[in-house]
């Protein structure tokens, strides 16, 4: 008997699905072959017989004949080394995940789930299956969490989640699917995690999720070339999606919109050329964007305005020459930027010095940054034959402009340096709190006229 083990790791994607057991005559506790488990139609005008109460008894399709490593671990969850001993009951209170993750298994028989009415997770990634049995999962209704990643299989039974009622969670990456249909996830109306990673998938039909509540989203790894529009028209709870190492050239207008509470996109390892103006104009809860290792030449004017929770921005490895004006305005929480790897890179940022207004020899000043400020910046101040109201005045993340200060001059000609940030070479920018690469910020000297 394989020894107790821990909770199993939950799929790469939940799902959640609401559904009716439907438990055969040949899985109900107490019924013999050809007995119905339920109460029979009343026939005549005469009220329906009485049922008595069944006793349970060992299950229908013993513990003992199901595949080893299923039996094994069934045992291992009702702590009992007697698979003789297991009776319907014992099988139907089963509230708990079996994990069968990693144990060689090469192939299931049907009936090896039978009876397990309350099971909630079900583990069977990093297996050898090449195939399952028809209705391999029937009457599994309370099942919330699917894990068949990491096997071989490349087709699925069309029944397979008729009984699924309750999934949550399914995770179906790393198998050579190849396709996916149309409908294919039809009555899951609780699905909320999918992952569909690294399946040989080409394309996707347009509505396969369509009405399914998606919180995440897994389809890296496969050999798209093109999103169909609308494919994630109808995901407004949608939270993480990854579309990380496919074929992606291009974005369609609109790909994102309405992903209202998307916090995580993963778009890195593709071929894109460009963005659509507008692609992110919906995500005002994005934090993690990784853009990095595309064919990135230009970046539209204000491709990330209104991303004013972003966090983390990868754009390293593109074809990035130089950054539009404003490219950081509003980026208010950036904490790590990587633009390194790029031909632009280090990419210059220049300060300036404006001048607002002047009284005598005494003008009012503050710095400037045309692209605006990736992080809180500090900007250190130095005159020549003048007087400043401060060493230093900050930019802050997001803005384009400084504090005001004053430079009062001594007489005859005068100047005011401001200098950023220092760059170091494949290392973040020193003196600024977060990790900031590719960027060297360029100094400005005001002279007043």
């Amino acid at each position: 008997m394989a020894a107790r083990r821990g909770p199993a790791a939950g799929p790469a994607a939940r799902i959640a699905r609401a559904g009716v057991l439907a438990l055969g005559a040949a899985l109900a506790p107490g019924c013999g072959d050809g007995e119905s488990p339920t109460t029979p139609p009343a026939t005549g005008g005469g009220p329906p017989p009485t049922v008595p109460t069944p006793d349970p008894g060992p299950a229908p399709v013993p513990v003992c004949d199901r595949t080893p490593e299923v039996r094994d671990g069934i045992l291992a969850l009702l702590s009992t080394n007697d698979c003789a001993a297991v009776t319907a009951a014992d099988l139907q209170d089963l509230s708990a995940r079996l994990n069968l993750r990693n144990q060689g298994i090469e192939a299931l028989q049907a009936g090896d789930f039978t009876g397990l009415a309350s099971l909630f997770g079900l583990d069977l990634g990093h297996n050898r299956l090449g195939s399952l049995p028809a209705g391999i999962f029937a009457g599994l209704a309370s099942l919330a969490e699917l894990n068949l990643a990491d096997n071989a299989l490349r087709a699925l039974p069309a029944d397979l989640f008729d009984d699924l009622g309750d999934l949550q969670f399914l995770s179906l990456g790393g198998n050579p699917l190849g396709s996916v249909p149309s409908g294919f996830f039809d009555g899951l109306d609780k699905l909320q995690g999918v992952d569909l990673g690294r399946a040989s998938l080409n394309t996707l039909p347009p509505d396969l999720f369509r009405q399914l509540p998606l919180t995440d989203l897994n389809l890296s790894g496969n050999s798209l070339n093109a999103l169909p529009a609308g494919l994630l028209a109808s995901q407004p709870d949608l939270q993480e999606l990854d579309l990380a190492e496919n074929r992606l050239s291009e974005l369609p207008a609109g790909a994102f919109n309405g992903l209202r509470r998307l916090w995580r996109l993963y778009l890195q390892g593709n071929e894109l050329t460009g963005l659509p103006p507008g692609v992110f104009a919906d995500l005002d809860r994005l934090e993690f964007l990784h853009l990095e290792r595309n064919r990135l030449a230009t970046l539209p004017a204000g491709v990330f305005g209104g991303l004013g929770r972003l966090r983390y921005l990868r754009l390293q490895r593109n074809e990035l020459a130089a950054l539009p004006a404003g490219v950081f305005v509003g980026l208010a929480r950036l904490w790590l930027l990587w633009l390194d790897e790029n031909p632009g890179a280090p990419f210059e940022l220049p300060l300036g010095i404006e001048e607002l207004s002047r009284s005598g020899s005494t003008a009012t000043l503050r710095v400037e940054l045309v692209s605006g400020a990736p992080f809180e910046m500090p900007v250190e101040l130095s005159a020549t034959n003048a007087t400043l109201s401060a060493s230093r005045v900050t930019i802050p993340a997001g803005a384009a402009r400084s504090e005001e200060f004053t430079a009062a001059g001594a007489g005859g000609s005068w100047s005011v340096r401001a200098s950023g940030p220092e760059s170091r070479p494949n290392r973040p920018l020193a003196g600024v709190d977060g990790d900031y690469r590719g960027l060297a910020v360029a100094g400005a000297v005001f002279r007043p006229r």
